[in-house]
């Protein structure tokens, strides 16, 4: 289920700040500066209300997406050439497996132990 994935601590903590930062902004900076009963804070808090809501769709987004993963026939491109700078990197592209699965790790690549698989970091 996806929801079981809002049940962590990084998650509920992101949660309450936002929570926290909203109700000081609202509810103590913008009615003491402004009041909420007056035009300019009412606009203030319909601004900060919207951009607030699109920073927390867009990390409900972000948690539900897959990550992606590396294919299961996933091996190492490794072509032949002559020279022993060559077969040191034949070699060193072998080792890289990962140290929870049995799959080869292509380069920056983690196992990432929420999905409980291999997964590529795009950055």
């Amino acid at each position: 289920m996806k929801w079981r994935r809002f049940v962590s601590f990084p998650i509920l903590a992101v949660l309450v700040l936002m929570e926290m930062v909203y109700y000081g902004t609202v509810f103590v900076f913008l009615d003491d500066w402004l009041g909420l009963q007056s035009p300019a804070g009412w606009i203030n808090v319909v601004i900060f209300t919207s951009l607030a809501s699109f920073t927390l769709f867009s990390f409900f987004v972000s948690v539900l997406t897959d990550p992606g993963g590396v294919p299961s026939g996933y091996f190492p491109d490794i072509e032949d050439n002559d020279g022993s700078d060559q077969e040191s990197r034949d070699a060193e592209a072998l080792k890289k497996r990962c140290d929870k699965c049995p799959p080869y790790k292509p380069p920056r690549a983690h196992h990432c132990r929420v999905c409980r698989r291999i997964i590529i970091a795009h950055g």
